[in-house]
């Protein structure tokens, strides 16, 4: 069974995953480079959880929009 990654929805004019957390980190008070450790540790659900928490109903809106 193929696995379908990130990146697949990115011809369709969808953001990638980094980018767009990089995003919505500037509206809250967690610094990029706080993020970006989260990141190059492979932490992306830990990451977009602590985004979630700060931003809150605001992120789910991000992701519908």
């Amino acid at each position: 069974m193929p696995f379908v990654g990130a990146g697949i929805s990115q011809p369709s004019g969808y953001p990638l995953w980094t980018p767009f957390l990089k995003k919505l980190v500037q509206h809250t008070d967690i610094t990029i480079e706080e993020l970006e450790a989260r990141l190059i540790a492979g932490e992306y659900e830990e990451a977009a959880q602590e985004l979630a928490e700060k931003l809150g109903p605001a992120f789910a809106e991000r992701i519908e929009a």
